[in-house]
């Protein structure tokens, strides 16, 4: 799959929901009965844009929030240093999975969409 341009990268995060690294955090805390989903990227990331499709099409066909935290975001940095490091997410994309208590963080832009709806159990 060929990378979307950053473009259509900000096309395709506008049906995540976009949250601050704190609400991330808040959220993968408190769990839920189904996955919770946050996805760390940047249009500007070439890793990210051959990423996203795929995290796309699994989540919207099986009906999975995405908590998208933009990890370009200015006004964020430290706040998603933090995050990143208590995740242990070194790089983007980076995705952390909540399942019950299991969190699974996978930082794999050739993760294939099987692999995806895998870790999201679906």
């Amino acid at each position: 799959m060929n990378n979307v341009s950053p473009e259509q990268f900000l096309q395709l995060a506008e049906d995540f929901k976009e949250v601050t690294p704190s609400e991330a955090d808040r959220v993968l805390q408190e769990g839920d009965e189904k996955p919770v989903v946050v996805f760390f990227g940047r249009e500007t990331c070439p890793y990210c844009r051959k990423f996203i499709p795929k995290l796309h099409n699994v989540t919207q066909k099986h009906d999975i929030l995405v908590h998208f935290v933009h990890s370009g975001h200015p006004d964020y940095q430290e706040e998603i240093a933090q995050v990143r490091d208590k995740y242990d997410v070194p790089t983007v994309p980076g995705l952390i999975v909540r399942t019950g208590d299991n969190i699974a963080v996978r930082c794999n832009s050739s993760l294939s969409e099987e692999a995806i709806a895998t870790l999201l159990q679906v």
